[in-house]
């Protein structure tokens, strides 16, 4: 009976050590700031409204930067001990009045002096970008409760007693003061981070023509909008680490120059050193940078001018390639046109029915072809152990995890009839690549970056050959439709190479059955011994 048992917990042993995904819900979140463009000032004394007050931070540099769910809250208050009622509030913006979408219960049992930090249960959900968020408080008469910095005048705040209504309320009514009170929001880290200037920032007043949400549209992935405009590259790159670092994406969009090019007193030299500043802080932080070329514009003017952004778009592509990975946005050509005085196939003119004034920046329709260049930009799988690529037919590939640290080569597929599901695993010595499809069928399978002239085959991970090709221009081209399993790439192996993988595989399974016998002798003696101490 014990031996039965024994291996009845050795079979469970067995079966359930298995890799798991952990449950995001557990504590696992990796959280970013959603919100305000301000940071929780050291606390001094009380000095902010406290009698029965509703609050709501209505300013652009207040706003909720991000689609999704509020997980957590962070504020800090002066004195606690006065304060009878807060309560964290959302609003959004109805036309010109605003609507109140959510509110929590009242939060003071979870205040206390100093900074706190708040899980909300349960967590907000369907925030939208643009967003505002609110606070309701209530404090003993006379005592205020609350410390703002009286310096940090970047902001819209209204106030009042008591709104009439949660619903259309006309804010812009009410009182107002530049102050903000901070409560920092933080959701599920965003995918990309879009940096630069007002091109990137777009029209807020209208989010669904900026070019983030565009592209958000046609890849399902979040974001985060991090453009101010009429910045140069030495202001997106001072910014960098607050706006693009302490958030942790997976990728961040980079944008910036054609402020600089307009100004007489930097150089080119100034403009690469600050783009080179940015993609070295990505890398530094496992941040792959998104690299988009200086867009066209009809402001740059003479041919002279032009060719000055051409050069320098040049040497943004020589950069890109010396950080590798990056992943380079030409979107010119998707918003541009040809200009006659021009060479051969420029797009050095912005095609008009794509701007909103003199062609410097673009209209939904304009920006909606710029998130289509970025989409398309995202081609190539990158090496790297755990990366899983939903592969699209057009050869389009979504990442769902960060390219940092990944190999040289690159690879590009296409799926047949549908979505495949694709990963990397860490090849051997003997291999060039090494994938697992977890769904789909992969149409065709190509890998870039290869010394040419040779022969490459590609096998199942059982030793069945299923394809082989010469490499031609550094690239080599698989054919065969791939199913559900993992595929190998080894350079011109040897006649033996299958039979090598099955002698390897054989050896597994004798080396799995050779421990299953330990366990079984082990056992056996157990019950042995159990037999003789019962005599």
């Amino acid at each position: 009976m014990i031996l039965k048992n024994f291996f009845l917990l050795l079979f469970v042993i067995i079966f359930c050590i298995s890799p798991s995904t952990g449950n995001m819900a557990d504590g696992s979140l990796k959280l970013s700031k959603t919100a305000p463009y301000s940071e929780i000032p050291v606390q001094g004394v009380p000095n902010w409204y406290s009698l029965g007050l509703e609050f709501i931070q209505a300013g652009y540099n207040d706003r909720i930067r991000q689609d999704g769910t509020i997980y957590q809250i962070r504020f800090a208050v002066a004195n606690a001990s006065a304060l009878e009622e807060f309560n964290f509030t959302v609003w959004r913006q109805n036309g010109k009045n605003f609507d109140r979408v959510a509110s929590t219960d009242n939060l003071v049992k979870n205040i206390s002096n100093g900074i706190n930090i708040i899980n909300l249960s349960p967590p907000i959900e369907g925030i939208k970008e643009g967003d505002f968020y609110g606070y309701r408080i209530r404090s003993t008469f006379p005592e205020n409760t609350l410390y703002v910095d009286l310096k940090d005048e970047k902001h819209l705040t209204y106030f009042t007693n008591e709104p009439e209504s949660y619903t259309n309320y006309n804010w812009s009514a009410q009182a107002t003061d530049n102050k903000i009170f901070v409560i920092e929001t933080y959701m599920v880290k965003p995918y990309m981070v879009f940096i630069g200037d007002s091109i990137i920032k777009g029209n807020i007043s209208q989010i669904p023509t900026t070019i983030e949400y565009q592209w958000r549209m046609k890849v399902n992935r979040s974001y985060q909008n991090m453009g101010i405009g009429g910045d140069r590259t030495f202001q997106i790159n001072k910014r960098f680490d607050p706006d693009v670092v302490k958030l942790s994406p997976e990728f961040v969009l980079i944008e910036g120059g054609i402020n600089d090019l307009s100004s007489k007193n930097i150089s080119d030299t100034e403009i690469l050193a600050n783009w080179e500043s940015m993609i070295q802080k990505a890398h530094n932080n496992k941040i792959t940078p998104v690299i988009m070329l200086i867009l066209p514009s009809n402001i740059s003017g003479t041919d002279e001018k032009v060719n000055i952004t051409a050069s320098l778009n040049e040497r943004l592509m020589i950069l890109a390639a010396k950080y590798s990975p990056s992943i380079l946005v030409d979107a010119r050509c998707y918003v541009g046109v040809y200009r006659p005085s021009g060479p051969p196939g420029n797009c050095w003119n912005t095609n008009a029915s794509y701007t909103v004034d003199t062609g410097l920046h673009f209209n939904r329709f304009g920006n909606e072809r710029i998130a289509q260049a970025i989409k398309d930009s995202f081609r190539f799988i990158y090496g790297k152990k755990g990366l899983f690529n939903l592969i699209q037919q057009d050869g389009t590939v979504i990442y769902s995890t960060n390219l940092s640290d990944a190999i040289n080569t690159s690879w590009r597929m296409a799926s047949k009839n549908g979505t495949a599901n694709v990963s990397y695993n860490s090849p051997s010595s003997k291999e060039l690549a090494n994938i697992t499809i977890h769904s789909g069928i992969v149409d065709w399978f190509q890998i870039n970056d290869i010394t040419s002239d040779l022969v490459y085959y590609l096998f199942r991970s059982n030793g069945e050959q299923v394809d082989h090709n010469s490499s031609t221009n550094n690239n080599v081209l698989f054919t065969a439709d791939l199913y559900a399993g993992t595929y190998l790439v080894l350079l011109e192996p040897t006649a033996s190479t299958a039979i090598q993988m099955e002698e390897e595989r054989s050896d597994y399974m004798a080396s799995l059955f050779l421990l299953i016998e330990v366990f079984f002798v082990i056992g056996l003696i157990i019950e042995v011994f159990l037999w003789i101490k019962r005599k």
